[in-house]
């Protein structure tokens, strides 16, 4: 660590300031720790520094107890208990690793500070009068820690770790301009115009001459043949039925009447009127009634059962019985019935090369687009002008901010064309060249820029500063440690017990 120091990485010192305080929470926190002492097996030793069975129990309620505030409803003992011990054993060995360091530069807790953070830390245990119920105090730290003398180690071990970070404090810090210029950068908000050109959407005019057609499936027969390979199950159809029927509902005048009028209409037809006629006459099923009853060819299995079963063993043109179906009485007749078939690559071959020539125009006239908006640009035209030259569509975004996934509404996520947007000035406003959202070309012009408020600057900055601070010591303190448990790894000077991450 004093190799650190020395070379003047505050960002990485700062780091361990964090860490300090987050294992002094491990054993003085607001959790409440319900483990009893057990053995006094070392499942974990980190280059002399052990702990127990009970150490380790302590650390897992507190980590699942932060799970269980966080999620609230949402917890999953499940989920948890599958992360839970990893990260038990890791916040252990990462405290063993800062105390072992705090020894290693001298460091040293005496019995004046420990008896002081121990009356600090258990203030709760005083009477009315302020009087320390030292045998409450007593039986407590038994029943959590297993004996007074392990408490006291643990005490000991978090004072060396607050006096490493007052050893570190002096060399990190973020200056108050670097947080105004984090929060200038991260409030900055922009407005921009833009084309998008998508290679994969086909425009609605595009015009597609059969002739082409034909002459691209005589010069594509390889790729028509793959299309049709890689996507077979399209063209293979299930067995399908096509039906007439006259629907007759229950109205009024009941059940019986139903099923008389249902009987008449079926005895018209059986004498030989047309059937689409008389459905267009009198069927009740509104949607297939100017259809003359026809369902259309649908595949079986979306056809109701009721209708399936009244034709099942009939001849196609044979008119059923009258059957009872959920909505009302049934007229039915199987107009057409096909069985599963595959179409053959020859059937198929006009309607995915119609499909390929329609993607392969749309790409070359998105890259013939681009290219003739981009020669415009570089002639010193705006976006906005070019795009009406050639009947381009462009839009307009409103303000944003920048943000970690580069998502700009109204365009999607792309953390190349957010980069491009905020750099684009107002006296250059269109961005030279094309942007790749993708497998889109966009093309941008800055319409506005919105700088934030000097006054909310100045008000924000220290909180910024702290948060600049704290993520700068989270990103450090796991490189640090990485680098030193790798170190002691090494060594031999790490022992975890396998058992323990069970």
């Amino acid at each position: 660590m004093l190799r650190f120091i020395r070379q003047g990485q505050r960002w990485l010192v700062t780091a361990l300031v964090a860490a300090i305080g987050g294992v002094f929470v491990l054993f003085f926190g607001p959790w409440d720790f319900s483990q009893t002492a057990g053995k006094a097996s070392a499942p974990i030793s980190v280059d002399g520094v052990q702990y127990t069975p009970d150490d380790l129990a302590r650390v897992r309620a507190n980590i699942e107890q932060q799970y269980r505030d966080s999620l609230v409803d949402q917890f999953d003992a499940v989920s948890a208990n599958l992360q839970i011990p990893d990260r038990s054993v890791r916040q252990l060995v990462d405290r063993a690793i800062l105390a072992s360091e705090a020894r290693r530069m001298g460091l040293a807790a005496g019995k004046g500070e420990v008896d002081r953070l121990i009356r600090e830390a258990f203030s709760s245990f005083r009477d009315s009068d302020g009087h320390l119920d030292e045998e409450q105090a007593r039986s407590y730290v038994v029943y959590e820690w297993g004996s007074v003398r392990r408490f006291k180690q643990e005490v000991r071990t978090d004072i060396l770790l607050r006096k490493l970070g007052r050893v570190l404090l002096g060399t990190a810090g973020v200056s108050r301009a670097e947080a105004l210029d984090s929060l200038r950068y991260r409030e900055e908000q922009v407005r921009i115009a833009f084309v998008v050109l998508d290679p994969n959407t086909v425009p609605d005019d595009l015009e597609v001459p059969p002739s082409d057609v034909e002459e691209f499936a005589r010069v594509h027969a390889d790729p028509i043949r793959k299309a049709y390979e890689a996507d077979l199950s399209r063209f293979q159809l299930p067995a399908r039925i096509r039906l007439r029927h006259i629907l007759v509902r229950v109205g009024p005048q009941g059940e019986d009447a139903a099923r008389q009028k249902a009987e008449a209409i079926r005895a018209r037809i059986a004498a030989g009127e047309d059937m689409a006629s008389v459905a267009r006459e009198v069927s009740d099923d509104q949607g297939s009634r100017k259809l003359g009853g026809d369902l259309g060819l649908l595949p079986v299995t979306e056809v109701s059962r009721t209708l399936r079963d009244a034709v099942d063993g009939l001849e196609t043109g044979v008119l059923s019985a009258v059957v009872r179906g959920e909505q009302g009485f049934h007229v039915v007749r199987r107009e057409e019935a096909r069985a599963a078939e595959t179409r053959s690559l020859e059937d198929a071959t006009p309607e995915i090369a119609r499909e390929l020539y329609r993607r392969e125009r749309a790409t070359t006239q998105a890259t013939e687009r681009a290219d003739s908006l981009e020669q415009a640009i570089a002639k010193g035209e705006s976006l906005e002008q070019a795009a009406r030259e050639l009947h381009l569509g462009i839009e307009r975004t409103d303000f944003f901010a920048r943000r970690p996934d580069g998502f700009i509404p109204d365009l999607g996520n792309s953390v190349e064309v957010q980069t491009a947007a905020f750099a684009a000035r107002p006296s250059e406003p269109t961005w030279p060249y094309p942007l790749a959202m993708g497998d889109k070309t966009v093309f941008i012009q800055l319409l506005e820029r919105r700088d934030p408020d000097a006054a909310a600057l100045e008000a924000g900055a220290d909180a910024e500063r702290d948060r600049l601070t704290q993520e700068a010591q989270q990103r450090a303190e796991q490189i640090w440690l990485a680098d030193r448990r790798a170190q002691l790894q090494a060594d031999g000077r790490i022992f975890i017990d396998p058992t323990v991450l069970e």
